[in-house]
């Protein structure tokens, strides 16, 4: 039977949602888990649209989501709170139109003027390729890109039905696609609350992204959830909890090495580091004009060091060094040496002005070492490459023998003066 019922477009904003009957609603018990669905196959009965005007169908057992021009991102909406939980559902995208379904979720009006916010699992069709990342809708933005797991990124199927899989517990956020981990998410836990699942059909900005389709079928969810899946060892953690090293990360080989407590002058580690992954978060001012130096293989005796190479820290809008694309000394630049991408993905990269920015260096031992800001890997180079010479020998280091490929040197935080500040900061031994 290939029979649309077709749903009214109402325009919702509420801050509570009236708890559904489960009268209707089939339980399925599998293993440890009880299983409901969400979705009855038949009609919308315990779902509501919040937000635009898209519209939803029910085609062959589906929920079918159509774009339409000129309205905000559109969710049909559980009536029903969940919290802790395991969702699966499995869903087709069409190439041109980007999606995504909403967890733990609310529609305040004294907030953003009943903007419908919180978690979402994306689904990207595009190159980009970040379908299970992790996006904080209308609040923080990107929690975990696509881009923390590039192996995962090969899971998504276009043109094809995608299996899905969220899991819920505390402050842990684990995402599946086709069977695989994609996202590990430790939030801070004062962002853990109980929402609305919702299935978004996202605005659009192309005429030739006007009556695109994008498709839900076989929603169930588990409440029960005892343990989370064996999360897999190759599985980046982003941790949001301030100054916290999970088991998880423990297991992993990290180590934290600033515990929340003050600290004056330059900061440098005690042990050297050849290759590492470092990961911290960075809060800048109008006035901050620092770094984060490392290979670090000298230091003077009142404890500065010497030119080593540097993640820059500034801000772009206030020091006339730090203006223009291809300048050299701007935020997560390689200073003096090499610029930082201005976009990733045909998205422009941004500091965050006032909040914490999410910093990661990640130096291997082949000598290729990356920046990252914000979820973006801004550059990559190679040192002792005969790109990076090139760009030594143009630089103020370009006395110094040597500079920048020492085997191992320290890490350190620079201290200009300025204000700007530092938390979670963790560090990890590679191997590779």
């Amino acid at each position: 039977m290939n029979q649309a019922q077709k749903l009214p477009i109402l325009f919702l904003v509420t801050s509570c949602f009236l708890f559904v009957s489960c009268s209707n609603i089939a339980e399925k018990k599998v293993t440890n888990e009880v299983w409901v669905d969400l979705f009855n196959g038949v009609n919308f009965d315990g779902w509501e649209v919040i937000g635009g005007q898209a519209s939803y169908d029910i085609v062959d057992g589906a929920i079918v989501g159509t774009s339409v021009a000129n309205t905000p991102n559109t969710f049909l909406a559980t009536k029903k709170y969940y919290q802790d939980f395991v969702l699966e559902f499995e869903f087709f995208v069409d190439e041109k139109l980007n999606s995504g379904v909403q967890f733990r979720s609310l529609s305040l009006p004294k907030y953003k003027k009943g903007a419908p916010h919180g978690y979402q699992f994306e689904m990207d069709p595009s190159e980009r390729a970040w379908t299970a990342g992790i996006y904080d809708e209308k609040r923080r933005g990107w929690l975990y890109t696509g881009d923390y797991n590039p192996k995962a990124k090969k899971q998504f199927r276009a043109g094809q039905w995608n299996k899905a899989r969220i899991e819920c517990k505390a402050n842990h956020v684990r995402t599946f696609l086709n069977g695989t981990q994609v996202a590990y998410l430790i939030d801070d836990p004062s962002y853990v609350r109980a929402g609305f699942i919702g299935l978004q059909v996202h605005s659009i900005y192309r005429d030739e992204q006007i009556g695109k389709k994008v498709k839900w079928r076989n929603l169930r969810i588990s409440e029960n959830l005892k343990d989370f899946r064996n999360e897999g060892s190759a599985t980046f953690i982003r941790n949001l909890k301030p100054n916290h090293l999970s088991v998880a990360e423990q297991k992993k080989g990290w180590d934290l090495l600033f515990n929340g407590e003050k600290m004056q002058g330059n900061i440098r580690t005690k042990e050297k580091y050849a290759a590492f992954e470092l990961q911290l978060e960075v809060k800048l001012s109008k006035t901050t004009n620092s770094g984060i130096k490392y290979f670090v293989d000298n230091i003077e005796s009142d404890g500065k060091a010497l030119a080593a190479l540097e993640y820059r820290l500034v801000d772009n809008a206030t020091y006339p060094d730090a203006k223009g694309q291809n300048s050299n000394r701007r935020l997560a630049a390689l200073y003096d040496l090499l610029p930082p991408a201005e976009k990733v993905h045909k998205r422009k990269v941004k500091a965050l002005e006032g909040k914490w920015n999410y910093i990661r260096i990640i130096a291997r031992r082949d000598g290729i070492v990356e920046h990252w800001l914000n979820g973006y890997k801004v550059l990559e180079y190679k040192r002792g490459s005969e790109d990076f010479r090139k760009r030594v020998a143009n630089s103020k280091f370009n006395k110094i023998v040597g500079f920048g490929e020492a085997e191992e040197g320290y890490i350190l935080i620079q201290d200009n003066a300025e204000q700007v500040s530092y938390r979670s900061i963790k560090i990890k031994r590679l191997t590779n």
